[in-house]
């Protein structure tokens, strides 16, 4: 790891890592991904609950259900010819590293720029999520960031796309715009402070929404940026099944 952690626990439940992880000198450890590139000099103890969480994708007759273990790359694969399984595999170019990112700690990170992200805020998928001494479930749209993501649920039927606007392919996004056609939900992220979210309908202000989103950098200024979102959107519109 790096020279600032002491402790390594491994818990028996969900129920002990909670416990343990009520330190701001604590941070639960899955994939690592994001933990061994941030190096936070703060974490004196990582609490390992790879073995707490299942690695599993289920389909059923009308949800899926995914496991927090769920790496990234099992996702490519395993919806390979949907947009779901483009989103994992843009959220992280490098296959070795998919192969050790979860899913939940995808979501745990709350990145704007990741498209995996983006697009399960899009469908508004359901976390089952514990907290404290309790199983609850919650939508990751209205999810306060707190407590162990241990599956993830959604429609079979989740009629969802979404465009990213980066560099070359495999940089991070500027602007990633998902679309939902059954709901008109618009989930906006890439470098941004926050998730954007909105209806798409013909009253809907996308400027007013997209307010103190963006910043002007070196990929364009905040007014190119709103144009691409826009593009996006009548994109989406104008092609709806």
């Amino acid at each position: 790891m790096w020279t600032s952690v002491q402790n390594i626990e491994q818990p028996a439940t969900l129920l002990e890592a909670s416990k343990l992880n009520n330190s701001e000198h604590s941070t639960l450890f899955s994939g690592g991904t994001y933990l061994v590139a941030q190096k936070n000099k703060s974490i004196h103890t990582i609490i390992d609950i790879n073995h707490l969480v299942e690695n599993k994708i289920e389909e059923k007759e009308e949800t899926i259900s995914i496991g927090a273990g769920v790496t990234l790359q099992q996702i490519a694969e395993h919806f390979a010819k949907s947009v779901i399984g483009r989103c994992a595999q843009q959220s992280c170019y490098s296959k070795n590293i998919r192969n050790q990112r979860t899913i939940g700690g995808e979501i745990a990170q709350q990145s704007s720029t990741s498209d995996i992200n983006v697009l399960l805020r899009t469908i508004n998928v359901n976390l089952k999520v514990f907290v404290e001494d309790q199983l609850i479930d919650v939508s990751i749209c209205e999810w306060n960031g707190k407590g162990i993501i241990s599956e993830i649920t959604f429609a079979k039927d989740a009629n969802i796309d979404l465009k990213r606007y980066a560099v070359i392919p495999s940089a991070p996004p500027f602007v990633i715009v998902g679309y939902n056609y059954t709901t008109k939900n618009c989930i906006v992220g890439g470098r941004t402070d926050r998730f954007a979210t909105f209806v798409v309908d013909k009253n809907e202000q996308v400027d007013k929404a997209l307010e103190g989103c963006f910043t002007d950098d070196h990929n364009g200024s905040i007014k190119y940026k709103i144009h691409v979102v826009k593009v996006a959107l009548n994109d989406f519109t104008e092609g709806t099944p």
